[in-house]
């Protein structure tokens, strides 16, 4: 839980989380980049000698290398062109920027399955094409490693003590003016009140109001959450940890938080 364990750690602050997500990152991404310019260095199969798939011939079709000396390296093209792809994801999801200039400008990957694909599309050709033990090379250890480690290298996560979660809460539902002594309700009633909450398409915390240091704080740290699934994906921080969870509005409470 490095960057992501709060119970009880007033340095796991929002900004540290936030910048745990983008070292991981950006060492992940780094190293795929390091690899396809490898991969490109490797794969100068000629096109006139050898056959590839209609999918591969597509992919470098819409490469940004034009070099008339690679025209007739598709596989070459097809990996500038994702290593294009790939630099602008870095510069996108983390001011990374490629350590070797890309050939051209190109759209950034809008996940790390849409890599995976073009990299299928690679070994896919390969493998159908007579050339299983280049598939099987460098260009497989990477396919795995998109699998494994997508835009986020490692999963984050974020913890906290039932206590904070139920101060909080009180909080929010008082200036909201849904119950005016939160803590004083008896199980049953918090928890139909969180599940009401939960049903709510109402926002029960406003960006307008000012609120205590736990609520500003818990507010500031699921906000990084929900922009950490944006740019990474769901799997960069998929648990969340309750200390001290006891009854069901311990687990409603964060239900009602994360919405």
């Amino acid at each position: 839980w490095m960057g992501g364990d709060r119970d009880g750690n007033p340095f796991v602050t929002a900004e540290v989380t936030r910048q745990a997500l983008s070292m991981q990152s950006r060492r992940v991404l780094r190293f795929y980049l390091e690899e396809l310019h490898a991969l490109g260095g490797e794969l100068s199969l000629d096109g006139r000698v050898v056959r590839v798939s209609e999918a591969l011939q597509a992919l470098a079709e819409r490469s940004t290398d034009s070099a008339p000396e690679r025209r007739d390296e598709p596989y070459r093209r097809a990996i500038v062109g994702i290593y294009a792809r790939l630099a602008a994801t870095a510069r996108s999801l983390d001011g990374l920027e490629a350590p070797h200039p890309p050939v051209g400008e190109a759209a950034a990957y809008e996940s790390a399955a849409a890599l995976r694909a073009d990299l299928d599309t690679i070994g896919e050709s390969l493998s159908g094409n007579g050339s299983l033990g280049l598939a099987r090379g460098r260009l497989r250890g990477l396919r795995r490693a998109v699998d494994v480690f997508g835009f986020h290298l490692a999963a984050l996560d974020i913890r906290q003590n039932s206590d904070v979660h139920e101060r909080v809460m009180a909080e929010l539902v008082e200036t909201a003016g849904v119950c005016g002594d939160y803590k004083a309700l008896a199980e049953p009633a918090r928890a139909a009140l969180l599940v009401g909450e939960l049903a709510n398409m109402r926002p029960l915390a406003s960006a307008y109001q000012a609120y205590g240091e736990d609520t500003t704080t818990e507010l500031d740290m699921l906000r990084v959450c929900a922009d950490a699934h944006r740019r990474y994906g769901a799997a960069s921080m998929p648990h969340y940890v309750i200390s001290k969870a006891d009854s069901v509005s311990d687990i409603l409470e964060v239900a009602v938080l994360l919405k």
